[in-house]
């Protein structure tokens, strides 16, 4: 094992690397956040100073991997450098193409911190390391309600009086992210039993809620009801009163805290659609466009990059957005091969959780899958996958309480 003294201390390598990342990329994102919505950069080009920072933590990582999973990744990083390469080769503009492998080398990056974080859990136990990335997250936090008492902070919605993305570009990635390392926070109390770690958790989940998103609710019961169902018959009865409480008494608050999810939801065509934010008309739309005649036959097996999609040449593919799904984001970039990938990592992992009885990290893991498959904003997105590949981690160990 590698290890680096400091004030008579050994530290090892691996050790360093991760408090390295998870406390500076709470700043960095937040500089890259700032920059983007002061005009200074902007957001979807190719390299940003978040981008730059996690391709160097992508690298670094690689080295402190097992050589079987380096493999892996290599094997990974090579499929989507030679499809997006095929791509290139199509549309010819070089601009283009670093758009797209800017947001698939996303991918690899989470592969990369998925097989450290499972070999640091094997090393130093499970708790310690998500108490690492759980420490992030409250940094995150920090900066996030900073930025709004010191009057800096940017909307969630360009409608609406009440939301706030802090210095983060984007809120519903942000609100993600906070509501999913709030679960793993409250993972991390039920194997404590530490009334801090309850604490950061709900400082996560209140920083969720004041991000203002639909996101933002789903996270709230799942937290209360694992909360229910884990605690004592005392706790039980507390925790229903205080809920029947707070709904009592503050039911006129929910209309601030969400008023532009109340506007949609009056304004939408249909409850799906509102529920859906519309992507079903994006997915439906796509699948109008997909064009699979001749040699485009070959993209639904091995898909055609992240940037073409499901676009073709002689569209106007001069402007690049996702179709906020990664499911079909997942299909049309990387046809039937990315989406067996990406189903198989999660019946691999769901299957693992139920050998082991890991219930509570199967349902914390299946609901970050389905928020991945149905919302997006989490596989392409190199903030909100952290948690995502720490639900998956958690379910193939078996954390015993009196060891923490």
């Amino acid at each position: 094992m590698l290890t680096i003294s400091m004030l008579k201390k050994s530290y090892p390598l691996d050790m360093i690397f991760l408090m390295a990342f998870c406390y500076m990329v709470p700043f960095v994102d937040s500089i890259n956040g700032y920059m983007i919505l002061g005009t200074l950069g902007e957001e979807g080009r190719a390299g940003t100073i978040g981008q730059v920072f996690k391709a160097l933590i992508m690298g670094l990582g690689w080295f402190l991997i097992p050589n079987k999973n380096k493999l892996k990744v290599a094997l990974l990083c090579t499929y989507i450098f030679i499809i997006e390469l095929i791509s290139f080769l199509l549309h010819g503009t070089l601009g283009y193409f670093l758009i797209g492998f800017a947001y698939s080398f996303k991918i690899t990056f989470a592969a990369v911190i998925y097989f450290l974080t499972v070999e640091m859990f094997k090393k130093y136990g499970a708790i310690k390391v998500l108490r690492i990335f759980r420490n992030s997250a409250v940094l995150y936090s920090m900066i996030f309600f900073l930025s709004i008492i010191m009057g800096v902070a940017h909307s969630t919605y360009s409608e609406g009086n009440f939301g706030s993305k802090g210095l983060f570009s984007s809120g519903n990635s942000l609100s993600i992210y906070f509501g999913s390392m709030s679960l793993i926070g409250l993972y991390v109390f039920f194997m404590s039993g530490r009334k801090i770690d309850l604490l950061l958790s709900g400082l996560l989940l209140v920083s969720a809620l004041f991000v203002g998103t639909k996101t933002s609710i789903l996270f709230i019961s799942l937290y209360n009801f694992l909360l229910f169902y884990k605690i004592g018959f005392f706790y039980k009865s507390f925790l229903l009163l205080l809920i029947v409480v707070l709904i009592l008494s503050l039911h006129g608050l929910f209309g601030l805290f969400f008023d532009v999810i109340a506007y949609r939801f009056e304004n939408s065509d249909s409850f799906a659609t509102f529920l859906a934010s519309s992507r079903d008309v994006f997915v439906i739309d796509a699948f109008s466009e997909f064009y699979i005649d001749g040699f485009y036959i070959l993209r639904v097996i091995f898909g055609l990059g992240v940037y073409m999609s499901f676009r073709k040449l002689g569209d106007d593919i001069s402007l690049y957005d996702t179709l906020e799904n990664d499911f079909f984001d997942l299909f049309f970039s990387y046809g039937f091969v990315g989406v067996f990938v990406y189903i198989s990592f999660y019946f691999t992992h769901g299957f693992r959780a139920v050998i082991l009885k890991n219930f509570v990290a199967l349902l914390i893991f299946t609901f970050m899958f389905l928020l991945s498959a149905l919302i997006g904003h989490v596989l392409f997105d190199a903030m909100a996958v952290i948690p995502f590949v720490l639900s998956a981690a958690i379910t193939t160990f078996v954390v015993r309480r009196e060891a923490y």
